[in-house]
């Protein structure tokens, strides 16, 4: 999936503990070969205009994908992958893609194109791919934790995929994980258990064209990279709908609409969004503080 990985557990023995990480690293490589759209090998590499029956991993991260994707009216699209090929060449390279380009990758696009009735998949149109960057790493967390806890009867963990985390119950003799979030904002740091914290932007991945800052992330409607710098970090129980909002939020034109789907996906989740030009915004971060901060807090007041 692109990312570095490490997986802390709390175990009832170290040979507990061994198979557990062993069997959790099987494991990542088993969803890598379903979801990836960088290996020629991989399950979604496969999908096609011809109805195919899909894994079961593959099957729910779709199906958890048209919600979203339903739900925030396109925020989030898993069939971008025709887009992310053509900016990825382009921040590489460091080239603004021309427009027809972008018009053609557009047209290959729209979750409407991907069907699923069941474990059997289809695509409607011809030449659309499926990138499910913005989900997969979520699903893969959740799917770890439920194999943890499942198999292991390990329910005091962390999964880190490249900052990202995952984490079960509290560490002994503490309230929670205290994580560090690094956004495009202030760095900030939030005390949880049993919750994703899922950090989407640009502050490592974008480029310089043209004398302006273009992101990894693009924008399903235009089929543009995002111009500018902009993260979202959501806190929330679901790993996968965590990633995939981080993303949506992202792209979200207004902050009405961002609450909007908020309400529908995620409505106890917790949310810090900064994109440039507009004033920073948050909602539920309180309730997350760490305990150094909410002495500081006190001792301030």
């Amino acid at each position: 999936m692109g990312t570095l990985w490490t997986i802390t557990v709390f175990a009832s023995g170290e040979d507990v503990a061994e198979r557990a990480l062993d069997a959790s690293f099987e494991k990542l490589d088993g969803l890598n070969l379903v979801m990836s759209d960088y290996l020629p090998e991989s399950e979604v590499r496969g999908i096609s205009s011809t109805w195919s029956p899909a894994s079961k991993s593959l099957a729910a991260v779709l199906q958890e994908s048209l919600i979203i994707a339903e739900e925030t009216s396109g925020a989030f699209d898993p069939t971008l992958g025709a887009l992310t090929k053509l900016w990825r060449r382009a921040l590489r390279k460091q080239e603004f893609p021309k427009k027809s380009l972008i018009g053609e990758a557009l047209k290959k696009s729209g979750h409407q194109n991907l069907r699923l009735d069941g474990t059997c998949v289809r695509l409607d149109r011809e030449g659309v791919l499926i990138d499910l960057g913005g989900i997969g790493k979520g699903y893969a967390m959740a799917e770890l934790g439920r194999m943890l806890e499942d198999e292991f009867k390990i329910s005091t963990f962390l999964i880190d995929g490249g900052g990202d985390v995952f984490t079960g119950d509290a560490p002994p003799g503490a309230s929670g994980w205290n994580i560090e979030v690094r956004g495009n904002g202030s760095p900030f740091s939030v005390n949880v258990a049993n919750a994703a914290v899922m950090t989407s932007g640009d502050l490592y991945k974008y480029a310089e064209i043209g004398g302006k800052r273009f992101s990894h992330l693009i924008d399903p409607k235009s089929g543009l990279a995002l111009e500018g710098s902009a993260s979202a970090t959501i806190i929330m129980g679901n790993p996968a709908r965590a990633d995939a909002l981080a993303s949506a939020l992202c792209v979200t034109r207004s902050r009405a609409e961002a609450e909007k789907y908020l309400r529908v996906l995620a409505p106890k989740s917790a949310v810090r969004v900064s994109k440039a030009g507009e004033a920073m915004w948050e909602q539920g971060l309180k309730r997350f503080k760490t305990a150094t901060e909410a002495f500081q807090e006190r001792a301030e007041s």
